[in-house]
């Protein structure tokens, strides 16, 4: 492949990405999306050892090269000590890669102090999850972990978060924040196909431990509807394995892969989503390119991407969910209505356009390539510049 007059010089990252989330298969729609950018990145996989499917996964993109480093991340119990292993690992594999770019992920890989430029994605927090599921800030426990994201978010060359609601949300941490942009998750509409035979089906999917999904809401709904909800998700806390949510009234799928989460996706008509704390949303964007009718949390996130493409139920209104998920049931018309609306709406959402804007951004530092004919013998170093106070763009 030709270089294009826009990306003339190949540029490699190294990205993070834990294993056990949205974050993954972020992960892996940002790195096939940056393929015709001509972007090469070595994936450095967190958390968890990948499992078989997101080894294949990340294993059949033409520009990825997969590494994995299963240590505990900083939200995870007592995590400290694999939060610095990894960060020695990461240094030598840096050194091994010779990237141009690192963009984490995470927040324990920004802690630590890197010549190159740093790239850190907020998809989430635990103080902004807190205040969003608790009402209030974690106990003093957390401090530890608190001093770290506020190190992570002022070593950063530039914070991305995929809404202005997750920026607003870092503001907690009072960090001197150099540069912070939002930058809106994609997905590819082709992965997705709208099925005319909808069935007479809800999907909800989530982690069913975390609070913050909410899928309790649904269980009132899951009693009482003429149509069963379906939940697709890991019922077991990655460090708490017996911690697990009853789902007397909704029917678990697991933890589905990526064919399987299409192919559940493609028979729904409705999808159900009454998170108190979602950042962005990727399960939500699938399912409205899949075609489904979306009823979401009102909260601020996702009315942010979704506007009037969505119906809003408040959180704590189990009733409130359990009527209008049976309007929607037996008013045809209005559901087609509200799935055509979520599917033009996730067009926004683009992988191309995903591609596009962090492409962009890689591009605003200069490659080793380039740094390399001005001075072989010097070591890559970010421009300086002058810490202000975090202000998130709200317009």
């Amino acid at each position: 492949m030709e270089a294009t007059e826009t990306y003339p010089t190949t540029r490699r990252v190294l990205m993070t990405a834990d294993t056990l989330g949205g974050v993954w298969t972020y992960a892996m729609e940002l790195i096939r999306s940056l393929e015709p950018h001509h972007v090469e990145v070595a994936l450095v996989a967190r958390g968890r050892e990948p499992n078989r499917e997101q080894r294949e996964e990340a294993n059949a993109l033409r520009n990825c090269e997969l590494y994995t480093l299963p240590q505990k991340l900083e939200w995870m119990d007592d995590p400290w000590h694999d939060v610095e292993e990894a960060q020695d690992a990461l240094r030598r594999l840096v050194d091994d890669v010779t990237p141009d770019v690192l963009h984490f992920n995470d927040y324990g890989a920004a802690v630590a102090g890197w010549e190159l430029p740093v790239v850190l994605t907020a998809h989430s927090c635990v103080y902004s999850w807190f205040q969003a599921v608790k009402g209030g800030l974690p106990s003093q426990e957390w401090q530890p972990y608190r001093n770290c994201v506020r190190q992570a978010l002022e070593n950063a060359t530039v914070v991305t978060a995929p809404t202005k609601e997750m920026l607003r949300g870092l503001a907690v941490y009072d960090a001197d924040v150099q540069d912070a942009r939002v930058f809106a998750n994609g997905r590819s509409s082709t992965a997705f196909v709208r099925n005319a035979q909808k069935q007479p089906l809800i999907l909800a999917a989530g982690r069913v431990w975390d609070e913050a999904k909410n899928l309790s809401v649904l269980h009132p709904a899951g009693r009482k509807l003429s149509w069963p909800i379906y939940v697709a998700g890991e019922t077991e806390h990655p460090s708490y394995p017996e911690q697990r949510e009853p789902q007397t009234a909704l029917r678990c799928l697991g933890n589905l892969g990526p064919l399987q989460m299409r192919q559940v996706l493609a028979a729904a008509s409705i999808f159900a989503h009454p998170a108190r704390y979602e950042p962005f949303g990727l399960a939500p964007l699938e399912a409205a390119l899949a075609g489904c009718a979306l009823v979401l949390g009102d909260i601020p996130s996702l009315h942010e991407v979704w506007g009037d493409a969505a119906l809003y139920v408040p959180c704590d209104a189990p009733e409130a969910w359990c009527l209008t998920l049976r309007q929607l049931i037996y008013d045809a018309p209005r559901r087609a209505e509200m799935a055509r609306r979520a599917q033009a709406r996730a067009r926004r959402y683009s992988a191309e356009a995903f591609g596009e804007a962090y492409a962009s951004l890689y591009a605003e530092f200069p490659s080793r390539e380039s740094t390399h004919e001005k001075a072989s013998a010097t070591t890559f170093s970010r421009a300086p510049f002058v810490p202000s106070p975090f202000q998130p763009p709200f317009g």
